[in-house]
């Protein structure tokens, strides 16, 4: 399926690495980053800003993927994204161990090197960096990124659009707000 990447920084060129080109062929990163524009990027040309998205929803179908990782951004992109029709694609490293009772949604990206448990529920459009480690029975909402290195222990129930900081750890049975962010390094063992 011929697919377009949102967001041409670090995590959109460590996705583009990581993709199978036998299931999708990226054929342009989308950024709004103008100094971006025009460059080519693993072979990929950066055609310009997210208002160039319509032109690609006149070639329907066409796969999407979001590699942006801030939440709020994230989350607008998606939703124009739907609204105008693309395959929202998930993309699931194959250095990654996932639990087979593992429901990962559409839009979700999981990068190498994480550990999912069963059990877990990732809703729409999140990030899940590298060596994160997500323990069994939780559940993680809509448009949320998981930094490298965050453990997040057992029951933990994450809202809508929350930041979980690089190497974080999460205490089991934890209950995040939607919005909150957790900075780097943070132990939280009450909820937020």
């Amino acid at each position: 399926m011929k697919t377009i990447i949102i967001g041409a920084g670090i995590s959109g060129t460590a996705l583009l690495e990581m993709i199978d080109n036998n299931e999708y062929t990226i054929v342009a990163f989308i950024d709004d980053d103008k100094a971006k524009h025009g460059k080519v990027i693993g072979g990929v040309p950066v055609v310009g800003n997210a208002s160039l998205i319509k032109n690609f929803a006149e070639a329907l179908p066409v796969g999407a993927i979001v590699s942006i990782t801030d939440n709020s951004s994230r989350k607008k992109i998606y939703k124009a994204l739907k609204t105008l029709g693309f395959t929202i694609l998930k993309v699931i490293n194959q250095n990654s161990i996932i639990n087979d009772k593992v429901k990962i949604q559409e839009g979700t990206v999981i990068m190498a090197g994480v550990i999912i448990n069963s059990n877990v529920n990732i809703g729409v459009n999140n990030i899940v960096q590298s060596g994160a480690i997500i323990e069994s029975n939780t559940f993680i909402g809509d448009h949320t990124l998981i930094s490298s290195g965050a453990i997040i222990g057992s029951d933990v129930k994450i809202g809508e659009s929350v930041m979980i900081g690089m190497g974080s750890i999460i205490a089991s049975g934890i209950s995040i707000s939607d919005n909150s962010v957790v900075a780097a390094g943070t132990v939280v063992s009450s909820d937020i």
